[in-house]
């Protein structure tokens, strides 16, 4: 299993736009939400899938750390496939994900939704936020680094 603290350090640095040198808070906020789930034991599996849940846990975690009007929690659902540790499985083919939005771009959850069956983390990743101990570790990074 890959150490705790390389999830860390990849969480501290997460590719976030930067502005007047505060970086974004959206992925992080993703990241909370999603670990949240799995702690309330509404993901039991590594399979993330694109539905409401995730927006109302994105939009309740926004509120409690950012306290602005939530940006649309598919931005950062979309721009995690960036990260080394998220990734998408295509209903069809990798291609189609590839290709589906021009880049820098944000595919619509519709568009998303055909392509994408699912996301899924590293399996040591979801391994780490199935235990209070390494959500607790992985959240004190992104609240430090992020909010």
């Amino acid at each position: 299993m890959k150490n705790i603290e390389t999830y860390k350090s990849l969480f501290a640095n997460l590719h976030v736009k930067v502005t007047n040198g505060k970086k974004a808070p959206n992925k992080a906020i993703m990241l909370i939400s999603m670990m949240e789930l799995f702690r309330c034991k509404y993901n039991t599996s590594n399979l993330i899938y694109i539905e409401d849940t995730i927006v109302e846990a994105f939009n309740a975690n926004w509120n409690l750390y950012v306290g602005e009007n939530p940006p649309t929690a598919w931005t950062p659902f979309w721009h995690m496939k960036n990260e080394p540790f998220w990734h998408f499985h295509p209903q069809k083919n990798m291609k189609d994900i590839e290709t589906l939005v021009a880049p820098g771009e944000t595919a619509s959850v519709g568009k998303m939704k055909s392509v994408i069956g699912h996301a899924y983390l590293d399996e040591d990743l979801f391994q780490h936020f199935c235990t209070v101990k390494g959500r607790t570790s992985l959240f004190e990074v992104l609240r430090d680094c992020y909010l």
